[in-house]
């Protein structure tokens, strides 16, 4: 309000403290709530609550929108296979925001230090890095999808090695 007095940097720090810790503890929450949501996702049991989709439910369920519980269900099932971000996300030390970003790009080569990054970057930072990361290896693929190809195409072989062409060559 307007006549609120202005408060001082301890003050300040304490409630700032304060936001951080209630986050964590929040994020924590959000770990349980997303693994109990999978585990609904997973056994199939939607015909009993009269739902459509595990996000229909969830949504009623949390009051939350069908977007959103869409990737709470899916960061829920991804933390089956992410230890490292389930283990972040179970101790408050990122948000499901970011389970959800890393969720996306994440292999077992990657995921502990997507979880590191996590930990370090804002959600829309994290966001950022996992975009470029995902079009690099997309671009990555790519290109060696192209690579074998030009390999089957010159030596009858992906693995590079000599192959039919190099054969009908010396048949001739």
């Amino acid at each position: 309000s307007v006549d609120e007095p202005l408060m001082d940097d301890a003050e300040c720090e304490r409630i700032v403290d304060r936001v951080r810790e209630l986050s964590a503890h929040i994020n924590a929450l959000e770990a349980q709530r997303a693994k109990l949501i999978a585990r609904i996702e997973r056994n199939g049991k939607l015909a009993f609550f009269g739902a459509k989709s595990t996000a229909q439910w969830a949504s009623y369920a949390t009051g939350v929108s069908v977007a959103t519980a869409r990737r709470i269900t899916q960061v829920g099932v991804a933390m089956e296979s992410l230890p490292a971000t389930a283990e972040a996300l179970e101790k408050g030390e990122i948000s499901i925001d970011q389970a959800h970003a890393i969720a996306a790009v994440a292999r077992p080569e990657n995921e502990a230090t997507l979880a590191t990054w996590a930990r370090q970057s804002s959600p829309t930072q994290l966001s950022r890095i996992c975009s470029n990361y995902k079009r690099m290896m997309d671009d990555a693929e790519e290109a060696e999808v192209r690579y074998k190809s030009y390999l089957r195409y010159h030596y009858g072989s992906a693995r590079g090695g000599i192959g039919i062409h190099l054969s009908q060559a010396t048949a001739s």
